[in-house]
């Protein structure tokens, strides 16, 4: 295994380490079906279920797509509303739409996605995304954290190979990076980002992109954690800390 940095937030390391103890084979080395199920494992079958918020009810619908209507689950737990329609895995209390993908997606099949936001912004009362998905540039960060740090440079080469789909496309195509778009007139914001994550310096750049164009963003760097730490928290103290202070943060601006 890679040498890791003196200031990783010692729990990472350790779970790095596990990782790299079991063997598994890097998602650049798997099919889509494989990676799903791998971090379904990390996220979702390694958690406590006695954490999670009790649900009042569970129902299913479909939301309308370019293609058709598309399978969608509706979760609404014992909370009052109104609430946000994405939960960032913590456990809390969040009512979401959770949608269905069937098959490979790509770029190529983003109009669908606008459907299901407006869906869960038609249920929850919230029209604010939390999510900024980008392709990476040759950045400090990619460059000192291509190695070791659970993100790896050849996963990122897989992940742009999956999302962008037939070579040549446009990288200045902001489908590919949001912040090489306009940006004017966007919701408020809020822009984690993690010391040793290979994608650092594009978030960062992508919360400086938004305050440039006069939107309101809140953006926070956590120091030792690693790309993927809002999945990391029953594992690291300082991944849940961070989690908590960015759910703080979401709270804060949503009931501006």
């Amino acid at each position: 295994m890679t040498d890791l940095h003196p200031e990783l937030d010692p729990a990472t390391g350790a779970l790095l380490q596990f990782l790299a103890a079991a063997g598994t084979p890097p998602m650049s080395q798997q099919t889509p079906e494989q990676a799903r199920a791998g971090f379904r494992t990390l996220a979702v079958d390694l958690r406590d279920d006695s954490l999670l918020p009790p649900m009042a009810e569970v129902t299913d619908t479909e939301v309308p797509g370019p293609a058709g209507p598309r399978p969608a689950r509706v979760y609404r737990p014992h909370v009052e509303g109104p609430l946000p329609a994405k939960n960032i895995d913590t456990g809390m209390g969040l009512e979401r739409v959770a949608y269905l993908l069937q098959g490979k997606q790509n770029m190529y099949e983003i109009d669908e996605v606008f459907p299901v936001i407006e869906k869960a912004a038609e249920l929850t009362g919230d029209q604010r995304g939390d999510d900024a998905g980008t392709l990476h540039a040759d950045t400090a960060s990619f460059r000192d954290n291509a190695e070791g740090y659970f993100l790896d440079a050849e996963t990122m080469l897989w992940f742009g190979a999956q999302y962008a789909g037939p070579a040549g496309v446009d990288p200045s195509d902001p489908r590919l990076s949001p912040r090489l778009g306009d940006l004017a007139g966007l919701a408020p914001a809020v822009v984690v980002t993690a010391q040793f994550d290979p994608l650092r310096d594009d978030g960062d750049g992508y919360a400086r992109a938004l305050a440039d164009a006069g939107v309101r963003v809140e953006h926070r760097r956590f120091a030792g954690l690693i790309h993927g730490f809002v999945d990391m928290g029953r594992h690291s103290p300082a991944a849940d800390a961070a989690v908590l202070e960015t759910c703080r943060l979401f709270g804060e601006l949503l009931h501006r």
